[in-house]
């Protein structure tokens, strides 16, 4: 998947290429197969390494791009803000990052020709 900062234009803004894949399995917490309902704890235990993936991706994202202030937010190309990797589906291919948490769109050279 590609990360652009948001709010930049596509065409000149710098931009990194991350396996998400790889966050994913560090973070990864699967319950014992012989467990049918899932503890509370477990629950929260698993929300908590989900979001610190998203953490993890986001921190990189801003050493790789020299931001000079971290990256705390992520939000596909419509706007849609991620609070885990979980919601990235496979056909994902660009990602914005934002330091504010609002999402404010790619600007496009072309449109503005």
């Amino acid at each position: 998947m590609v990360f652009v900062e948001d709010g930049k234009c596509l065409q000149t803004c710098p931009s990194i290429k991350i396996d998400v894949e790889v966050f994913r399995a560090k973070y990864r917490m699967e319950p014992p197969s012989n467990i049918e309902v899932l503890p509370e704890q477990f629950k929260q235990v698993r929300h908590r390494f989900r979001k610190q993936a998203l953490k993890e991706l986001l921190e990189t994202c801003s050493h790789h791009l020299g931001a000079t202030t971290p990256f705390k937010g992520l939000f596909t190309v419509d706007g849609q803000a991620i609070e885990t990797l979980e919601q990235l589906g496979q056909d994902t291919k660009l990602l914005f990052l934002s330091v504010n948490r609002v999402f404010k769109g790619a600007i496009n050279l072309n449109e503005n020709r």
